[in-house]
C-alpha cells in the first residue's frame, strides 16, 4: 500500500502542538567570556543512564552557531514568577538579555539563573540535524531544583 502525502500547514502544525502544555526554559551558554541565552520550550529528558536531555534550536539562529562552538549549555527552568525572563530571552533584538539578571556557574561555566525553579548544566554530547532545527543532546554534569511553581505555556499564553 502506497503512503499518501498530505501537506501540513504551518498554522495547523503550530496550533496543534500549541495544545501541548509545556514548561518554559531559558537555555544559556558562554562563549569567549560572553553570555548568551534564549527562551526554549523544545526541551525534554532523554535518558536516565547516562543522564541526558535534549534541546531543539533553529539552524538559522545565532544561538545555534554559538552552541555549536561553546559545546556547553544550561537549561534554566523558569518559575511562575519569571515570566518577564521568558519574554526578555525570547526577544531576538535584545542584545543585552542578561542586564539585571543574576547568574552563577556550576561545572560547565554556562550561566545558571539565580532563583530559577531548577537548572540542568550540560556539555554537548551530540548534535543531530532534524528538519530546520538541530537537536543538541546534553550530558548532564550538574542539576538542582527548588520547590517553586513552574511557568507554564499553553496555546500561545502563559498560565499563571
Amino acid at each position: 500500500m502506497r503512503e499518501v502525502f498530505v501537506p501540513i500547514s504551518t498554522n495547523k502544525f503550530k496550533k496543534t502542538l500549541g495544545s501541548f502544555v509545556t514548561g518554559v526554559t531559558v537555555v544559556t551558554t558562554c562563549l569567549d567570556s560572553k553570555l548568551h541565552g534564549l527562551t526554549v520550550n523544545a526541551f525534554s529528558s532523554l535518558s536516565l543512564n547516562p543522564p541526558l536531555v535534549l534541546i531543539c534550536i533553529d539552524k538559522k539562529s545565532e544561538s545555534n552557531k554559538i552552541l555549536k562552538q561553546s559545546k556547553i549549555f544550561a537549561v534554566n527552568i523558569l518559575s511562575k514568577d519569571q515570566k518577564n525572563l521568558s519574554k526578555i530571552f525570547s526577544d531576538s533584538k535584545n542584545k543585552n538579555r542578561f542586564h539585571k539578571v543574576k547568574t552563577t556557574t556550576k561545572i560547565t561555566g554556562s550561566p545558571i539563573i539565580v532563583n530559577s525553579l531548577g537548572y540542568i548544566d550540560c556539555s554537548v554530547e551530540k548534535i543531530i540535524p532534524a528538519g530546520d532545527h538541530n537537536i543538541f543532546v546534553g550530558k548532564i554534569k550538574s542539576l538542582n531544583t527548588k520547590n517553586l511553581d513552574p511557568l507554564i505555556y499553553y496555546r500561545g499564553n502563559y498560565l499563571v
